[in-house]
């Protein structure tokens, strides 16, 4: 029994003779594809798709680092904020300038001071001009930026006391990486893909991300780009753009989110809870129980003017109140007040030696409100009879 061929069976002349599909017609592309992200996931262990880059436009190196030195404060709240740092922008102010801070975990201070100088050692390699992808630079910002967090800060695990396989292969992968890099002609891509991969690979047991950034920050200010500034309030799509990251190796999202952080500078006092300035910052006159010389108007200063309590400072005693020599630190009680005493370097309206002014300052040993002169301490008076007034 012959079985008769379908009519839809074509013959094999037709079959080979046919025009390919739409989907056959992807196929290469595809494959170029497949073959570039297999590439990619070789030197670099992360894969991505294009990127649009075109929007940010370099400039100069040095307007760049200019930038980032005035903006330094800035840009370590915003790293401590993505950490979980509780510190506001004034006190991270207040801490790289040297003053404590009170009310915070010990740990939390010690992170934004060790950010503080991680920033500023990476302020001072572009500045001189050796900042470099290299191992070594990775390794030193590294250990500022976790030298309390972990014993083998600066090395690549596995490189500490305790040596495993696993460092060799991270050797290798950095190697493989910095050949990529320097096969990429385009400077951003070239920041953006070394934070990617830095950030998978996890090169250091603490610290990774924080010193990724680092290091695409030194790339990005090397060739004339602006930092960029990842704002604290945008933490949890940089979480999930890294969760992405980490579970399908696809970098093509936290690219994406890194030049939409570029292209749009967040500011500072909005990108974050509002901020009010400590008391230490208020203002620098103004500290508790201290009177501050003022050189442009001589180191005078009046303490209340309610109440027309003048003050006349003296250089050489930012704290004292200077009498006259020739006068013995006379005073006189100003009739126009009830309470206030009036200093006069001239004495020229002292009540000193006035015998008939019933409150007069005399300076004789008999009467109990008198002013005695201290040997020691030139500036020191007694006040009236029923005033007591403690100044600091």
């Amino acid at each position: 029994m012959v079985t008769k061929r379908p009519r839809w069976a074509p013959d094999p002349e037709t079959y080979a003779a046919r025009k390919p599909s739409e989907e056959d017609a992807y196929r290469p592309v595809a494959d170029r594809e497949a073959r570039t992200h297999d590439a990619q996931m070789r030197d670099t262990g992360v894969w991505w798709t294009e990127v649009d880059t075109t929007r940010l436009r370099p400039g100069d190196t040095e307007s760049a680092w200019r930038r980032f030195r005035a903006n330094l404060p800035e840009l370590v709240w915003h790293a401590a904020r993505l950490e979980g740092n509780g510190f506001t922008l004034p006190e991270v102010r207040s801490v790289l300038a040297g003053v404590t801070v009170g009310g915070h975990l010990t740990e939390e201070e010690l992170q934004v001071r060790a950010l503080g100088d991680a920033y500023g050692a990476l302020r001072d390699l572009v500045g001189y001009g050796t900042f470099g992808v290299d191992k070594s630079t990775s390794d030193r910002l590294n250990r500022i930026l976790a030298r309390h967090e972990a014993p083998g800060a600066g090395r690549f695990r596995g490189e500490g006391a305790l040596r495993r396989d696993r460092s060799d292969v991270l050797r290798a992968r950095f190697t493989t990486l910095q050949e990529h890099l320097a096969e990429t002609g385009d400077p951003l891509l070239q920041a953006l893909i070394y934070f990617c991969s830095a950030a998978r690979t996890r090169f250091y047991v603490a610290g990774n991300k924080r010193t990724a950034l680092l290091m695409m920050t030194g790339i990005l200010m090397s060739n004339g780009f602006d930092t960029i500034v990842i704002p604290s309030a945008r933490g949890l799509e940089l979480d999930h753009a890294v969760d992405t990251l980490v579970a399908t190796d696809d970098a093509t999202e936290l690219m994406a989110f890194l030049v939409d952080c570029a292209g749009s500078r967040p500011d500072p006092v909005r990108s974050g809870p509002v901020e009010t300035l400590p008391t230490e910052l208020a203002t620098a006159e103004a500290k508790e129980n201290s009177f501050t010389e003022d050189r442009a108007n001589n180191g005078s200063y009046v303490a209340n003017p309610a109440n027309g309590i003048s003050i006349t400072g003296g250089r050489a005693n930012e704290r004292s109140f200077l009498g006259d020599r020739a006068n013995e630190n006379s005073f006189i009680d100003d009739p126009a007040h009830e309470r206030p005493f009036t200093t006069h370097p001239a004495s020229e309206r002292s009540s000193t030696g006035d015998p008939a002014h019933e409150r007069s300052f005399a300076d004789n040993a008999a009467n109990e409100n008198s002013l005695t002169e201290n040997l020691a301490n030139e500036n020191s008076f007694a006040p009236r009879r029923g005033y007591t007034r403690r100044l600091r």
